[in-house]
């Protein structure tokens, strides 16, 4: 289900760009032209001048109309060049921070929720609630729905908090770093505070997440980007069920699953740090919350 989910997002992705560049190419065939001048009504209207005078005007007539053709055809030609390295070459220079909160954030993103795939299973299989008890999936679904609810609750609260403080990259290494621990926490103690946790650990992400990317990526490409991040997101959750399966056959328990989400997300705060230090030496957020403040002012 995960696969098809995932190809179906890809899917979106591309009939987006191309319905992105058809409305470009329309915008560009709407821009109003030079017209050519008519010679046939400009002989008519000077059939009283002389026959020598109306070829002379033919023939400069004739050896302008290239030069024009070039004039009117050499800027599109340059828009068109242009707007072919949007998708291609641009996502090329995307800078290096970009992919690096990208990694941090999607995959932290995506091993949290494949939590929630295995986490019913998970908790009956720790013996917190019988097998044998009629209603121990819906008590263990219970405990896993603490995570959605805890997140809907502290979304808003983080983006609030993130706006009014900033340090984007800071809350976002805090995040990942906060969901690797409970990773691994989550297999000593019960599952109730952890997916707690885990509700936290998704709001930060996701409120710290975003905002990065609008502060790194030119508004003309943000579709691309924010595009390419929920691609990220969707490739893990193809990948990391698939693997926990395995893991499960193999050791006939999650908590090594556990193992290898941490380390996936222990990956993950590297990248977070990274970012962090970018972020603080080049002084990206003071640089473009100064000048939104600027045209604020304005």
């Amino acid at each position: 289900m995960a696969t098809y989910i995932c190809a179906f997002n890809a899917f979106l992705i591309i009939i987006a760009c191309l319905v992105d560049k058809y409305i470009e190419m329309k915008h560009l065939q709407s821009e109003p032209r030079h017209h050519l001048v008519n010679i046939d009504a400009y002989i008519a209207e000077e059939s009283d001048e002389s026959e020598d005078e109306t070829k002379n005007l033919i023939e400069v007539e004739a050896s302008s109309k290239p030069q024009r053709q070039a004039e009117e055809i050499t800027p599109n030609e340059q828009e068109e060049e242009e707007d072919s390295k949007t998708y291609f070459q641009q996502i090329k220079s995307f800078p290096k921070v970009y992919w690096l909160v990208v990694i941090a954030g999607a995959t932290t993103l995506s091993t949290i929720q494949c939590f929630l795939i295995i986490g019913p299973s998970y908790i009956i299989d720790k013996g917190y609630y019988s097998a044998e008890l009629s209603h121990a999936s819906v008590h263990a679904s219970e405990v896993v729905s603490l995570f959605r609810i805890v997140a809907a609750a502290t979304l808003p609260f983080f983006g609030f908090t993130i706006d009014s403080t900033g340090n984007r990259a800071l809350w976002l290494l805090v995040g990942v770093t906060t969901a690797t621990v409970t990773h691994i926490l989550i297999i000593f103690i019960h599952p109730i505070p952890c997916c707690i946790l885990y509700g936290i650990c998704y709001a930060i992400v996701a409120t710290s997440l975003w905002p990065s990317i609008y502060v790194l990526i030119p508004k003309k490409y943000l579709g691309v980007a924010t595009g390419i991040v929920n691609a990220a997101d969707n490739l893990g959750l193809m990948i990391y069920p698939a693997v926990n399966g395995l893991i499960k056959n193999h050791t006939g328990s999650y908590d090594y699953s556990q193992i290898f989400l941490a380390s996936i997300t222990l990956f993950a705060c590297v990248c977070g740090y990274e970012t962090y230090r970018i972020f603080k030496k080049e002084k990206i957020e003071e640089k473009v919350d100064g000048h939104h403040h600027h045209l604020h002012n304005k």
